[in-house]
């Protein structure tokens, strides 16, 4: 993973996107936006078209799964702090009698009171992010037909004189849960990685 960073850098022109340049460039960009989901897809559009042509499809793949890796390691010391702060500054005794486990150790819920923890990992836009992803390997790596950048000029402008090409993208492009081996194949590999990572994280454990 560090040589496909280093081969990255090297070759993308500009700031890398993990540089805090690229972060302000992205905040410049959506700070009026109020939307959090807008946002959040707006920014990774902005990272994905600082990288270079050469690095799909498992390349690509692997440097979206390590960021995804860090944002789950840090949302879950994030959430871990919330639940330790918890533990010591708040109670739930309602649902902590609710809780197996909670009575019999004479323990809140949010104090190691129950027998197991109830946080959880979300992961929300599955087959959008197939999807997704499929449809940047097809149009912009496979058939060539646009760069990343275009692609995203495309998305921003809502496919604002591109009908033909949304109509396409939605009836001719596989989709996730639909038959479609290779769409299953990336949310399936995209499951494992997700799942992978949140087991490594242990929150609340006191």
């Amino acid at each position: 993973m560090e040589s496909l960073r280093r081969r990255v850098l090297e070759t993308t022109p500009g700031p890398p996107p993990t540089t805090p340049i690229a972060e302000a460039e992205w905040w410049q960009l959506t700070a009026n936006e109020p939307n959090w989901l807008v946002r959040r897809a707006r920014r990774t559009a902005h990272l994905l078209r600082r990288l270079p042509l050469e690095v799909w499809p498992d390349e690509l793949i692997a440097l979206f799964e390590a960021r995804l890796a860090d944002r789950v390691a840090s949302g879950a010391r994030e959430l871990d702090v919330a639940w330790r702060r918890r533990a010591e500054e708040g109670a739930q005794p309602l649902m902590s009698c609710l809780t197996d486990a909670c009575i019999e150790r004479g323990l809140d819920v949010d104090a190691g009171g129950a027998r197991y923890n109830g946080a959880e990992c979300g992961f929300v836009g599955l087959a959008n992010l197939a999807d997704g992803l499929l449809a940047i390997k097809k149009l912009v790596y496979e058939e060539r037909r646009m760069t990343l950048s275009e692609f995203d000029a495309v998305l921003r402008s809502d496919f604002e004189g591109r009908e033909p090409l949304r109509q396409e993208i939605t009836n001719r492009l596989g989709k996730y849960g639909n038959d479609d081996a290779e769409a299953d194949r990336l949310a399936a590999r995209l499951v494992a990685h997700f799942t992978g990572c949140c087991d490594r994280q242990r929150i609340g454990e006191l």
